[in-house]
């Protein structure tokens, strides 16, 4: 039988192991550090491992140290939310589903009660169409938007709940941007059904466009990629350096980012083995598909069009 107080007193067991395991790391690295200084576990782990950055720039034992402390406050963050997870109450079930009036989002966005866990693909892309179709303004669905990343907001949806919550900033909603917003929806889904995305992509023979993000183009306010062109059935392929500002996301195409699962929620880079490291010229994703494309004696293709 699940033990609500039980979970309750290793999370505060926990706690208290962290704030010792603070004190150690701020006296190796000689850095004072008052733990009185911030009321939330989590938050003192953030401001701690900030001071902890900078010190430990030049420095490769701080930097050990410094990748422990990233990832206990990451544990540490997984633990407390799921120990405060709970199903969904039905008014933003509903609301998920796009059948709250406006007033009755804000109403739930304003209320102190739990939103709680809940996620449903076909009725998540079902209100992104009907916002393609002009069935929602942009003030409404920036409030759905909002609501939709704080019922993600657990580890087995956190990359979605984020991505979502960032959607929510956004100025305007236009048809490409709602359909990366279904692509990257599309692509998390897959993904929840096949651990071993890649075979599951081949065994499928689905056409895939893979795509690594290598840095922001802020003149065309875009991102650029390093892009695998894949049509697994004619065994076809191409690589290139693209800019999405040039092209557009077609729902017939499973677009796949090969990056995002191996960072933090900083950004940090996390390699298989569950620790902090420098981001890899090649991903394990990137050797997969090259042992495809080359072992399996496939064909580049650089008029390929998927």
């Amino acid at each position: 039988m699940y033990d609500k107080d039980l979970e309750k007193q290793s999370f505060s067991a926990l706690a208290e192991d962290a704030i010792y395991f603070i004190s150690y790391v701020a006296n190796e690295a000689k850095i004072h550090f008052d733990l009185s200084e911030e009321s939330e576990l989590e938050k003192t782990f953030d401001s701690f491992e900030k001071r902890l950055r900078e010190k430990s720039k030049f420095n490769s034992e701080l930097m050990q140290l410094l990748y422990k402390v990233q990832k206990s406050r990451k544990l540490l963050k997984k633990l407390h939310e799921t120990w405060e997870s709970g199903e969904a109450r039905e008014d933003v079930i509903r609301a998920i589903r796009g059948e709250a009036s406006y007033e009755e989002l804000e109403a739930i966005l304003e209320t102190t009660n739990k939103i709680g866990t809940y996620y449903n693909y076909q009725e998540i892309r079902g209100v992104l169409l009907r916002k393609k179709k002009g069935e929602f303004g942009d003030e409404y669905f920036k409030s759905w938007l909002i609501l939709l990343a704080s019922s993600l907001s657990c580890e087995k949806y956190e990359f979605l709940s984020n991505y979502f919550d960032a959607c929510s900033f956004y100025d305007n909603y236009n048809d490409k941007t709602l359909s990366e917003m279904l692509a990257t929806l599309k692509d998390f889904d897959y993904k929840l059904a096949h651990e071993n995305f890649i075979d599951a992509h081949k065994r499928d023979k689905l056409q895939v466009i893979y795509l690594r993000h290598i840095l922001f183009n802020d003149t065309l306010d875009s991102k650029i990629f390093k892009a695998y062109f894949v049509d697994y059935k004619k065994k076809r392929f191409d690589v290139r350096i693209i800019d999405d500002a040039l092209f557009d996301y077609k729902d017939e195409i499973m677009y796949c980012d090969i990056l995002s699962h191996h960072l933090d929620e900083d950004g940090d880079y996390i390699d298989p083995n569950d620790e902090y490291s420098f981001e890899p010229a090649e991903l394990p994703e990137e050797a997969r598909l090259h042992n495809i494309f080359y072992v399996e004696e496939w064909t580049c293709d650089h008029s390929l069009l998927l």
